[in-house]
């Protein structure tokens, strides 16, 4: 048992999950949180491989995908990590411009303050290294072979390198791969290139393998009334008024 699950997990690792989905939320302030839900309940039966049935492949599933997370969180400290279902594990940090992986615009206007937010990298490297030294052990484990080098970003300014990974992940039945953007305000605008984005509300989601056929940068675009500025206009109106209508009012009655 102690060697199979890191077998497992490796295997998870090699043929990829089939839903992965990031979701970041962003702030006024351009922090922001990313959360990776990686959805295992799906996955193409290997247990053949590693010569075990179905049901005893599903049972290690679970029981490597909560070895995973508990390892997750001593690796690094700023991850949170939870089990939503026997095959589903959520992984959470927060991010900030200066990491490097987005930018945020402001624009702060009347009546409306705009949003914009570029995202330049997936940041697959500081989930995947919280998994990776357990994940390098188990595939040694499986075939002697050696695990690929530790996980890097997914950067889209990548394009050769991403048109050859986008070529790979189409080859994978049924495999979800999505970013999705939430931003402060409704969403106006959501492209990569020439790829749109799903807009619904204040979120926008992108399918990353079209994106990455082509590789540019994800481009979100928001907007939100100005309640501070469009409140103090108003109210600079309205005093206004009531200065004329007074003005008026004391004119007339010295008439």
């Amino acid at each position: 048992m102690k060697y199979i699950l890191p077998t497992l997990l490796a295997i998870f690792l090699l043929f990829g999950c089939i839903s992965q989905s990031y979701y970041q939320k962003i702030d006024r302030d351009g922090t922001s949180k990313v959360t990776l839900t990686s959805d295992f309940s799906k996955l193409p039966f290997y247990g053949s491989q590693i010569e075990k049935s179905e049901e005893d492949v599903n049972t290690l599933t679970e029981q490597a995908l909560s070895e995973m997370c508990e390892n997750a969180k001593k690796l690094d400290k700023t991850i949170t990590c939870n089990i939503k279902d026997p095959k589903i594990i959520e992984m959470e940090k927060d991010f900030d411009v200066k990491d490097g992986y987005y930018v945020f615009e402001v624009n702060e206007g009347i009546p409306f303050n705009t949003y914009r937010a570029i995202i330049y990298k997936i940041p697959s490297d500081q989930f995947g290294r919280a998994v990776y030294p357990t994940a390098k052990g188990y595939l040694s484990y499986l075939s002697n072979t050696a695990f690929p080098q530790s996980p890097s970003a997914i950067d889209f300014r990548k394009k050769q390198e991403n048109a050859i990974t986008a070529a790979g992940l189409k080859d994978i039945i049924a495999f979800e791969y999505t970013y999705t953007v939430e931003m402060p305000g409704e969403v106006i605008n959501a492209y990569a290139g020439e790829t749109i984005a799903k807009v619904k509300g204040n979120t926008a989601e992108f399918n990353v393998v079209e994106v990455l056929q082509k590789s540019e940068p994800l481009v979100v675009e928001s907007r939100e009334f100005n309640i501070v500025w469009s409140g103090l206009i108003i109210g600079i109106i309205i005093m206004l008024g009531l200065a004329f209508s007074f003005f008026f009012m004391k004119e007339k009655s010295n008439l």
